[in-house]
């Protein structure tokens, strides 16, 4: 019988000659995922037999990945800020570079010393949950608000927040953006919008194009659309001193950021790259004055804690 250590280097071999970059990774993740192994068994397990249906299964999703499906669709989860993510169709594959939107908010918590403060966040587009789960399991008195005008998503979402614990401090709406928040106000509100314009999808690399949905991609023509309706709903939807950060896509950082001092409640902003050092994250925290920022004094680094 077929060993896992051999099924993994069988598939790796396979994957090698596809062209794929990530063989042994992947070959690995595929192999575990057909035998139902724990990162740990994979190491201690690597020489037990394995039955025929772990085989069939392992065939069935190396057929898959051939056809360019990603490992985590494959799977149906993926790991964002330590804690995994069940996946749907409905829901965009968390990636790495979104940890970024985590990273900053909690910096300027803690430089406000706002950690263990009765925070409440908005998560726009909230998808998986996953920006909204990593910030409240570093905020242990915080409470949040998932908006997606997916049903799909949300119940993704849910069984995310459920799975990992979190769900007695999040609820989930369906809605366009804060259009169905009227009369309420957050200390946070977080953002992955889709930024992807238009044109450019067709382009994307068959991982993102032909399994992400389409709704959480198509940004537009520019990419902006998401960006200019959300926006202008900051200053009813944030708090004064409150702090709003999205995500972005390349070469629009700067064209967000310039949305948010236009505003008449002002923002003062930074932008914060990903770890490839691309400006991926805007953030602005909101201004008690009333005139967009226009003639007020700039301050340096607002958010970080440097």
């Amino acid at each position: 019988m077929t060993s896992f250590a051999e099924l993994v280097r069988y598939l790796a071999e396979r994957f090698l000659q596809a062209g794929i970059e990530s063989a042994a990774l992947d070959a690995r993740l595929l192999a575990a995922y057909a035998a139902g192994f724990s990162p740990e068994e994979t190491v201690t397990k690597r020489d037990a037999a394995l039955p025929p249906e772990v085989l069939d299964r392992a065939v069935e999703a190396a057929r898959r990945r051939f056809a360019g499906e990603p490992v985590s669709r494959i799977v149906g989860a993926r790991e964002f800020w330590g804690m995994p993510f069940g996946l749907s169709a409905d829901t965009l594959d968390p990636r790495p570079d979104t940890e970024v939107l985590v990273e900053a908010t909690l910096a300027w918590c803690r430089k406000h010393d706002l950690a263990g403060a009765p925070l409440r966040i908005l998560d726009l587009g909230t998808g998986t949950g996953c920006i909204l789960a990593g910030l409240l399991s570093e905020l242990p008195n915080a409470s949040g608000v998932g908006v997606d005008r997916s049903e799909g998503a949300l119940r993704t979402a849910r069984q995310n927040f459920a799975r990992i614990g979190l769900d007695s401090r999040a609820f989930f709406l369906c809605g366009d953006w804060g259009d169905a928040l009227a009369d309420a106000t957050f200390d946070i509100i977080t953002c992955n919008p889709p930024y992807i314009e238009t044109g450019d999808i067709a382009g994307l690399c068959p991982e993102v194009r032909d399994f992400d949905p389409l709704l959480a991609l198509d940004g537009g023509k520019d990419g902006l659309k998401a960006y200019r309706d959300i926006v202008p709903q900051a200053s009813r939807l944030l708090r004064v001193s409150g702090l709003l950060i999205f995500e972005t896509g390349h070469r629009q950082a700067r064209l967000v950021r310039d949305m948010l001092t236009e505003l008449d409640a002002g923002f003062q902003t930074e932008i914060f790259p990903d770890l490839a050092g691309i400006e991926r994250a805007v953030a602005g925290v909101r201004q008690s004055g009333g005139d967009g920022g226009r003639g007020k004094k700039k301050v340096g680094n607002p958010i970080g804690s440097g």
